[in-house]
């Protein structure tokens, strides 16, 4: 384990301005005003709202869905299969979101071996996952320790991603044309693939939202006391659109990167970058106006999400171990899940093992879902990270901002809190292009 110096904490208390409120996890059904859920999966399901949609679950039974006018999901309908049978299916509505579980998923789900969101069909619609947006459906396989160390073979039907080691697991595609062949080598008892396996999550669609202030939380007196991030390594996981800002200061160097072949950008190393521009940028390049909480420490820019500011949870677990590998004394993180969570999803589960395995300090945003209890999302929920609320420019809570305690384990969340711009309202914030600011 890699002990975090003093110094290092006291920056880790200013590089917090790097995270702000994220698209959040819906623990909790919404009330009446925050009934509205963003729409992360592009503008086909936006554009349809009230048309059916059709969804191919990891069993590879294809399900009709009906939805309102709102888009809602409302009910949904079992098409034949290829040989002309149909699924038995079961439908609950938990809140505003429907799920439908084929007969044939039963057991893997009372096992606890397969996520429930595969079944979520106004999550996965939500998310882009269904037919007219997506011909694969995105999962994370997690192993236990024998096939995490003998590397498992690839199920039928799926291809290969990342590994991702601090869950022992890695990400999967399934093609939904071959997803029957898929679900039946995962839980077949003598495959060599469902031997070893687990559990089966969704990758789940992950957002960022960039924007923070400094002069709010006071950072001249961080300075003051010696507190300036020197020697200090953070690492900042981002979405690539955000720009570069030059600097003329030798003691601030940044790198970045990206740490998931499957989050595509040109691998190319510059001067501390705009994200955070509160974090280590200095004054020189904005006239003095834009000199960051931690000019002193040394900046790694890693890539996580692709250009529109979104991408999968398995691209973030996998930066999280590129920071580490890259022995980064802090992580920070502005970005979150708009879905469901009880805080053991894979991204949450990275974070927590690496926290208290490796002695890295991640700094996460809450999330977007206030003013509700128990809304803050994933990764943020995990008990050992530093998760941070957002607070108005006169230090109130903001209304959007996710409150605590954590969904299921009620660990008190946030820890602290900073300052956070304006934002659309919550059901807007996932839609909206990000943001950087000063």
């Amino acid at each position: 384990m890699r002990p975090i110096s003093r110094r290092a904490l006291g920056v880790a208390t200013t590089a917090v301005l790097a995270v702000t409120a994220v698209s959040p996890s819906v623990a909790t059904p919404p009330d009446a005003a925050t009934a509205a859920r963003p729409v992360t999966g592009g503008e086909a399901a936006g554009r349809q709202q009230g048309r059916p949609v059709t969804v191919t679950l990891v069993t590879g039974d294809r399900v009709l869905v009906s939805r309102d006018a709102t888009g809602k999901a409302v009910a949904a309908t079992a098409l034949p299969r290829e040989d002309g049978t149909t699924a038995l299916v079961q439908t609950r509505l938990s809140g505003d979101d429907l799920y439908v579980y084929p007969d044939s998923a039963v057991a893997a789900l009372a096992a606890h071996r397969a996520d429930e969101q595969l079944f979520n069909v106004s999550g996965l619609i939500r998310q882009g996952y269904d037919d007219a947006q997506t011909k694969a459906l995105p999962l994370i396989a997690v192993y236990d320790q024998a096939g995490a160390r003998s590397l498992a073979p690839t199920p039928r039907g799926a291809t290969r991603g990342p590994a991702l080691p601090a869950v022992g697991g890695v990400a999967l595609k399934a093609d939904k044309a071959k997803a029957a062949d898929f679900w039946a080598d995962v839980t077949a008892p003598r495959s060599r693939a469902a031997n070893s396996l687990k559990k089966l999550w969704l990758d789940r669609k992950v957002q960022a939202n960039l924007d923070r202030s400094t002069k709010q939380v006071r950072a001249d007196l961080a300075w003051a006391a010696g507190y300036d991030g020197k020697g200090t390594k953070v690492a900042v996981l981002t979405p690539a659109s955000t720009p570069s800002i030059p600097t003329s200061r030798a003691g601030s160097s940044a790198r970045r990167t990206s740490p998931t072949p499957t989050a595509p950008t040109t691998v190319r190393v510059t001067a501390p970058t705009r994200s955070p521009p509160s974090a280590a940028p200095t004054r020189a390049a904005s006239g003095g106006k834009k000199k960051g909480v931690a000019p002193g420490a040394a900046l790694l820019a890693g890539k996580v999400l692709n250009d529109s500011g979104s991408g999968a949870e398995s691209w973030i677990t996998a930066g999280m171990q590129w920071a580490v590998d890259n022995e980064a004394d802090v992580v920070s993180m502005s970005l979150g899940s708009p879905e469901p969570t009880d805080c053991t999803d894979p991204m949450s589960t990275a974070a927590e093992q690496l926290a208290q395995t490796e002695g890295t300090l991640f700094v996460v945003a809450a999330g977007n879902s206030g003013p509700r209890q128990n809304t803050v999302s994933s990764p943020g929920c995990a008990p050992s990270v530093l998760t941070v609320g957002a607070v108005d420019r006169d230090d109130s809570t903001a209304s959007f901002s996710s409150r605590g305690p954590a969904p299921v384990s009620h660990t008190l969340k946030p820890e602290i809190a900073a300052p956070a711009r304006a934002y659309p309202p919550p059901a807007r914030v996932a839609a909206a292009s990000t943001r950087t600011g000063p």
